[in-house]
Order: C-alpha cells, then sequence, then structure tokens
C-alpha cells in the first residue's frame, strides 16, 4: 500500500495545490493553461515525484490525463478554494471571470447528464409501473378490500353531493336527471 499523500491546510494535495497555483498565475496574465504545461508544471518521477502526471497518449483514450481532470474535479468541489476552474475541449484551463461564464460552461457539461439520468429513471419507473411492479402488495383480499374501501368512504359524501347539486335546477326546483 502506497504511502498517504500529505495535504495542505485546505485539503490539498501538493500536486493539486501547485495545479491551482499555475492556473491561477496564467489566468491572472489573461491566458488559458494547456493541459500539457500542467503535465510538465508537475510531471510524474519514480524517484521523487511517484504523484506526477502521467500524459496518456494511447489513441483509445477520450482525456490526455484523467489525473488532471481529477485534481481540477477536486479543486471545484473544495470549497476552501474560492475559485471555480474551467476548461474547454483541448483541455484548456483557467479561472472563470464572472457567474455568466460559469453557468455557460455548466450547462452543456451538468444540466443535459443530469436531464438524461432523470429521463432514464423517468422511463425505468413507467416501465416498473406498467409491468405492475409498483402495484400495492396487500396480505390477503380482506386487507385490500379494507384499504380501497377507506378511499371510496372519504369521497362517498362528495360524490352524492355532487349528484345532489345537479339534479337542482338554478330555479332552486329539481330537474328530471334521467332525461
Amino acid at each position: 500500500m502506497g504511502k498517504k499523500l500529505e495535504r495542505n491546510a485546505v485539503g490539498l494535495t501538493t500536486r493539486q495545490a501547485r495545479t491551482h497555483d499555475l492556473i491561477v498565475k496564467n489566468s491572472e496574465l489573461g491566458r488559458k493553461t494547456p493541459i500539457d504545461e500542467i503535465i510538465d508544471n508537475y510531471p510524474y518521477d519514480a524517484e521523487t515525484r511517484r504523484d506526477g502526471y502521467i500524459k496518456n497518449t494511447s489513441a483509445r483514450t477520450h482525456h490526455p490525463c484523467i489525473q488532471v481532470y481529477e485534481d481540477i474535479d477536486a479543486l471545484n468541489m473544495n470549497l476552501g478554494i474560492h475559485k471555480v476552474h474551467l476548461w474547454d475541449k483541448e483541455y484548456n484551463f483557467w479561472i472563470s471571470h464572472d457567474i455568466e461564464e460559469v453557468k455557460a460552461f455548466c450547462k452543456p457539461l451538468y444540466e443535459r447528464q443530469g436531464k438524461k439520468k432523470l429521463w432514464k429513471q423517468g422511463i425505468l419507473m413507467l416501465k416498473a409501473r406498467r409491468h405492475g411492479q409498483m402495484r400495492l402488495k396487500f396480505e390477503s383480499e380482506s386487507e385490500a378490500r379494507e384499504y380501497w374501501e377507506t378511499f371510496i368512504d372519504s369521497i362517498k359524501g362528495e360524490l352524492v353531493d355532487e349528484l345532489i347539486k345537479e339534479g337542482e335546477s338554478e330555479d332552486g326546483k329539481e330537474k328530471d336527471v334521467l332525461n
């Protein structure tokens, strides 16, 4: 088992803190920080820096360095860090300038995923209801009868009142409801 990583006062590892500092410094200079610069800023070294970044050059991967993504995510989820780290499709990172930039960043990334997951959940629940998997389970027929009669009794009075009102004309005399 590897040794536990040391963390600073706000809970960041050395790698995360150095990545944060690099992105902040470049953002203050008006530049985005490419992922290669982040990897070069804290590279893997078997002897001195085993927690360093390693670039993934495989054509089968969708992200050049998943550790960078995980660290940026950790920075964004850390309430001790008051800056929001954003990125683009080319894996350039920067600090947000305002709330509108954060909203624009979040909308396609998180909102679409959330809606997709809710849609999938809705389909599964619909299918379960249609297939009878969400029917109420009763131990006996008398238990089921008692359950449903409770609801029928509660609305019976309202139904009778409504039928009586339909049977009266506007002048207060009874109408013939059968014809």
